[in-house]
């Protein structure tokens, strides 16, 4: 097998693991740490399991921007989410609190930044094309 096919091969397994790893395990991870701090007002979200998609594209998003060699604008993702939060979490009485928020989001992204550092790492012993 050539070089650049053990290339190509090796980026593309990679990107795949990167991005199953943080669709399951990740949401697995995070989902655990939310049920351990259960901080909403009730107890319950009004749109259940929207947030684990949310957070699983998220999630590939950032990995993807790291792989891609763009870690500045993984910012811009966690900046995005933050000014559409921003209502939710803020007023007198908030749909949901702050901490679930910030606990939620916080482990999510450094799952995501692990787990795209560590694919780089990967892709950077590849074999050069």
């Amino acid at each position: 097998m050539t070089d650049t096919a053990i290339h190509w091969l090796g980026l593309s397994a990679t990107v795949v693991v990167a991005v199953a790893l943080v669709w399951w395990p990740g949401a697995a991870a995070v989902r655990r740490l939310l049920d351990t701090v259960d901080l909403t007002p009730d107890g319950n979200l009004s749109r259940p399991g929207l947030g684990r998609w949310i957070g699983r594209f998220e999630r590939t998003l950032m990995v993807l921007l790291l792989i891609a060699g763009a870690p500045t604008a993984v910012g811009l993702v966690v900046t995005a989410k933050s000014i559409l939060r921003f209502p939710e979490i803020t007023g007198d009485k908030p749909a949901i609190q702050p901490e679930y928020v910030l606990v939620g989001s916080l482990a999510s992204w450094t799952i995501a930044v692990v787990v795209g550092y560590i694919a780089t790492l990967v892709i950077d012993q590849l074999p050069a094309i």
